[in-house]
């Protein structure tokens, strides 16, 4: 398993605009939404539970790379069911 400390450090790094995150909402709503479209009051799913989080920061323009989908920084930590 994934420990809270781990998941905390993949925060900290990139994804970009237009990525899917999946939220609940405050009326419990859950869906996948374009991440600047995340609202402070949506609780995001980290992979094991839904997290509240303190709102989207730009943090300018990054080299991104392309995974599974996702465009992200090079350095975003992404579990993948393996330790």
């Amino acid at each position: 398993n994934v420990s809270k400390q781990q998941r905390q450090v993949g925060k900290a790094a990139c994804v970009a605009e237009g990525t899917l995150v999946i939220v609940r909402d405050e009326g419990g709503h859950i869906t996948a939404k374009p991440i600047q479209y995340v609202k402070i009051t949506d609780l995001a799913w980290d992979g094991e539970e839904w997290v509240s989080h303190s709102g989207v920061v730009c943090n300018g323009e990054q080299e991104c790379v392309q995974l599974s989908g996702m465009k992200l920084t090079p350095d975003h930590l992404i579990w993948c069911g393996a330790q």
